[in-house]
């Protein structure tokens, strides 16, 4: 009998599965983890869309952008947990989100930026940008975006200060 229910298999970490469309989660580890009747809102991942994730490279954590929360899952328990609430446009078209590596995971979407640290925790969010506003590099220690009415700008990877207007 072929399984149905929603699945997020991640190589190296596990496989997570949806119990009930909105409910409970069972954890299938790599590492011989397992764990069943985890809470979270994971279906959002499935239902988002653009399913953009994180694997981070010593398969330690998952990021998963989950609409409006980002999701990270811990491959020793399977736990998930909403790291972060972000501010999306409502019209689900205009929206686009992606993860970058750079020395840290850096999330990008359509109205800001969210910076983790080595260990997929939150350092530094923006939530201003605009849809013009368009992500151009990581050059360094710097995020480069850029815009025809602002020109250049970049922020600090640790800080999120604007270190200069380049244009």
């Amino acid at each position: 009998m072929k399984d149905h229910r929603s699945k997020l298999d991640v190589p190296g970490i596990g496989t997570w599965v949806m119990e009930s469309e909105h409910g409970a989660v069972e954890f299938l580890g790599d590492q011989d983890a397992y764990a069943q009747g985890i809470r979270a809102n994971l279906y959002k991942f499935f239902d988002g869309g653009k399913k953009a994730s994180f694997v981070d490279p010593q398969n330690k954590f998952v990021l998963l952008d989950a609409q409006d929360e980002l999701i990270r899952g811990e491959a020793a328990t399977g736990a998930l947990k909403t790291v972060i609430s972000v501010n999306r446009i409502p019209d689900h078209g205009l929206r686009h989100s992606k993860f970058i590596s750079a020395p840290n995971p850096v999330f990008l979407y359509e109205q800001g930026i969210v910076v983790f640290d080595k260990d997929g925790n939150p350092m530094w969010s923006k939530t201003n940008l605009q849809l013009t506003d368009y992500f151009r590099r990581i050059e360094g220690d710097r995020i480069v975006y850029s815009s025809e009415q602002k020109g250049t700008w970049s922020y600090d990877l640790h800080t999120g200060n604007v270190t200069n207007a380049i244009g």
